[in-house]
């Protein structure tokens, strides 16, 4: 079946499938995959959205889960009240093309995962996708919240205590742009995520980590490579779908500077998003950038070519 109208909405519980799909050219997420969903998309597109591809999450938004904090990638009323439909999200996403979105968290793919979910996305292509949390647009003001300008391919946030895993197979994630973090993949919480025998390349970001940017994450690398990636101070602005974008301005709109930050001690979760310790460590890891408690292996991986304005 073909998925035409924007956007597309599946909540669960429900089994979907769709086949040469494509959600494109809408005002918000081309698709949003909400609760208790099995899910398979193949040979489809996810393009040119202005509120970002995908978003897919575990739960919905009509019952409180009192004490379930939200990563710093995914605060928000939508983290905060899961309820009918949650538990075991069920997706795959096979031989698509998640191009051209503009969004926030995740422009390309957003994961919000708080049960025992399992998504995987192979063969498929994420180019091209914008993260940033406001207008953005060169010449008028700069609105919005810094952290929010983050995973320009996809970004995936994972529940504390919960198992959940992702797997990226033989996937590229290219020419994506973010604001702050992770131009093309960000990753929070301690959910599994796998990428083999994919290419991270020619990526972008502000902040830090403009290939791989994981906090507090459990990632995992084999056969993969991620080349060509870059942390770039931009003074000049970047065009992207026709629009002038600064890009740079995401990380302007830290209230905080230098000077004030030798007494502040070292960054901690609860504030690393947030404030001067997170503002303190941009300009690294061009390649791959992991912080705090996470978990990295690499097999058969190779770094190569990519750069950064301060160091890694």
């Amino acid at each position: 079946a073909a998925v035409t109208r924007n956007p597309a909405y599946a909540s669960g519980p429900q089994h979907v499938s769709a086949h040469d799909f494509s959600c494109g050219s809408g005002r918000g997420r081309g698709m949003v995959v909400s609760g208790r969903v099995t899910m398979n998309l193949t040979n489809g597109e996810l393009t040119h959205n202005c509120g970002g591809g995908l978003l897919a999450r575990d739960f919905m938004r009509d019952l409180a889960v009192a004490g379930t904090p939200a990563p710093r990638m995914y605060k928000g009323y939508l983290w905060n009240c899961p309820g009918m439909g949650i538990g075991h999200l069920k997706l795959r996403l096979s031989n698509t093309t998640v191009a051209n979105n503009t969004g926030s968290h995740g422009a390309g793919v957003m994961l919000a995962l708080v049960f025992s979910s399992d998504v995987v996305i192979e063969k498929s292509t994420l180019r091209h996708n914008l993260a940033l949390y406001s207008k953005g647009i060169a010449g008028e003001p700069f609105e919005g919240n810094f952290t929010q300008s983050s995973g320009g391919g996809i970004a995936v946030a994972t529940m504390l205590k919960k198992a959940s895993s992702v797997k990226l197979v033989d996937t590229i994630v290219h020419g994506n742009m973010a604001g702050v973090y992770g131009g093309g993949v960000a990753l929070e919480g301690p959910g599994r995520v796998t990428m083999e025998r994919c290419v991270i390349s020619g990526n972008l970001c502000c902040g830090t980590g403009a290939g791989v940017y994981g906090v507090d994450a459990n990632v995992e690398l084999n056969d993969t490579r991620i080349e060509g990636n870059r942390v770039d101070q931009l003074e000049a602005s970047v065009m992207h779908e026709g629009h002038s974008y600064e890009l740079h301005r995401a990380i302007e709109s830290l209230s905080y500077t230098i000077d004030n930050q030798e007494a502040l001690g070292p960054p901690s979760l609860q504030d690393y998003n947030n404030g001067p310790s997170g503002s303190r460590l941009y300009g690294n890891g061009g390649g791959v950038c992991i912080r705090l408690l996470t978990n990295l292996t690499m097999s058969h991986t190779v770094l190569r070519d990519n750069h950064a304005y301060a160091a890694g």
